[in-house]
């Protein structure tokens, strides 16, 4: 199942397939939620959906893009492409991709060639319009986990004195 090389555990090639598969996998759905949570975003915010002004969300998705555009003008290779591609060539294949996995996949899906540059400015594009949204559709807590004051029960006034039913000897 897996070979010892050098001091770390090297998968065999069946395993290195199919973890390669599955952080392709997990790329995808990265790829997704940044993409798919922006317009959720401004769905949720038209169909008052609370959910999507939950702070942790939105820190979760604006994180997200942040990280995708710091790897692109640091011109860093996300480290699910890097990690996929070693898995592949462990598999016995080639590299996956030649440039980054979504100039890969634009490429094959659209058939069009992305340069990096273009690349980039969508990225950053795409960070100011999440920026943008989280200012126009600002997070906010969810009122019905965390009651205010006049919802929150009083204690019964029957168990201990207080100031207003204490009796004077």
């Amino acid at each position: 199942m897996c070979g010892v090389q050098g001091k770390g555990v090297t998968p065999s090639p069946e395993w290195s397939r199919v973890l390669a598969d599955v952080i392709l996998l997990a790329h995808a759905a990265f790829v997704a939620f940044v993409v798919a949570g922006l317009v959720l975003i401004w769905l949720g915010a038209w169909l008052d959906w609370a959910w999507v002004r939950r702070p942790g969300f939105r820190r979760q998705h604006l994180g997200a893009i942040g990280l995708v555009v710091l790897f692109t003008l640091t011109g860093q290779v996300c480290p699910l492409t890097i990690w996929e591609d070693r898995l592949r060539e462990r598999a016995g294949g080639p590299e996956r991709y030649a440039g980054s996995f979504l100039q890969h996949w634009l490429h094959r899906v659209i058939y069009v060639e992305v340069s990096e540059s273009a690349l980039a400015v969508a990225h950053v594009v795409f960070l100011l319009l999440v920026l943008a949204t989280y200012a126009g559709v600002p997070p906010r807590r969810d009122r019905s986990h965390s009651p205010n004051q006049e919802e929150r029960p009083s204690l019964p006034s029957s168990g201990s004195p207080t100031a207003s039913n204490r009796r004077a000897p």
